[in-house]
């Protein structure tokens, strides 16, 4: 693999996981919201104590994925061949988030099975007009 195809693919990769990283570990500070929390609290009439616990583990969580996703492909552009980098942060990038959040939303589905489900339309809705930026408790 060309030079200039290792440097932008992981710059990108690196980059995104990266920002991501940082926006969901800064919301987690003393005085902030978690970002899983801010999302889940534009979708829903009420917050129990429950639910700002597990968005908040949620948060974290997502926090782990990016930073696993950091180091995982590290790790293989050390020390694997090149290929297998490529193929990590390329072809393996969409299907690895889109498993993070179904087994989310299993849990989700488990945990909270006696609350009200929030179906795909309405949380479309809530990120096109509510984004994902969340309110400041300080």
């Amino acid at each position: 693999m060309r030079v200039v195809g290792l440097v932008v693919t992981g710059g990108c990769h690196t980059t995104a996981y990266s920002a991501l990283l940082i926006w969901f570990g800064l919301s987690l500070r003393p005085g902030h919201e978690p970002i899983v929390t801010g999302f889940a609290r534009r979708l829903r009439q009420t917050m129990p104590d429950t639910v700002v616990r597990y968005t908040r583990k949620v948060t974290i969580a997502w926090c782990v994925f990016f930073a696993s996703q950091l180091m995982v492909s590290t790790t293989l552009l050390l020390f694997a061949p090149h290929a297998a980098w490529f193929s990590f942060v390329t072809l393996l990038n969409l299907p690895l988030i889109v498993m993070m959040a179904l087994a989310e939303f299993a849990c989700r589905r488990v945990l909270f099975r006696h609350e009200g489900y929030t179906g795909l339309i309405k949380t479309v809705l809530a990120l096109r007009h509510g984004g994902l930026m969340p309110a400041n408790r300080s």
